[in-house]
């Protein structure tokens, strides 16, 4: 079995993602339309219920939540206190570490990458009808895959609108 290949393709949000209205983990499915394949984070709790289900949240396209992830990922690399820590540890100015975390960088992170980044930083991610909540590892710091800790800065609750 090629671990690797399975990495890659796994969800990035696997283990991490619940529903905001039963608190039950949401679990990524797929549909195929016309030769095209959606994927779709699903309420466990509303996969699993025989007859109607009275969960609001049910099933939400796993893009639009991963975009939604992204942009306050992008908004936590852009605070100041992890950028003073960052400029720090690596002796780099503002400007060079912020143009790191730039638009290119999201669009070149592969799947992987963007799965190792947001088990760093997050430690739950709530779906909510209208909204998502980001829980940011409230351990005042997260170990990047070399093991040395980068401060992450206050503030462990982000939201945006869905």
């Amino acid at each position: 079995m090629n671990f690797t290949k399975n990495f890659e393709t796994w969800p990035p949000l696997h283990g991490i993602i619940r529903c905001g209205h039963c608190g039950c983990p949401m679990m990524p499915s797929y549909g195929k339309k016309k030769g095209i394949l959606y994927h779709y984070c699903i309420c466990e709790k509303h996969e699993k219920s025989v007859g109607p289900s009275d969960c609001p949240v049910k099933k939400v396209p796993a893009g639009m939540v991963e975009n939604l992830v992204q942009e306050q990922m992008d908004k936590v690399f852009h605070s100041p206190d992890v950028l003073a820590g960052l400029v720090g540890k690596t002796g780099m100015s503002h400007d060079e570490i912020s143009g790191m975390f730039g638009e290119r960088f999201w669009q070149e992170a592969k799947p992987a990458e963007f799965t190792r980044l947001a088990q760093l930083i997050l430690d739950r991610v709530t779906l909510f009808e209208d909204h998502i909540e980001l829980d940011i590892n409230d351990s005042g710091h997260v170990q990047n895959a070399g093991g040395t800790e980068t401060n992450r800065g206050e503030g462990n609750d982000r939201s945006a609108g869905m």
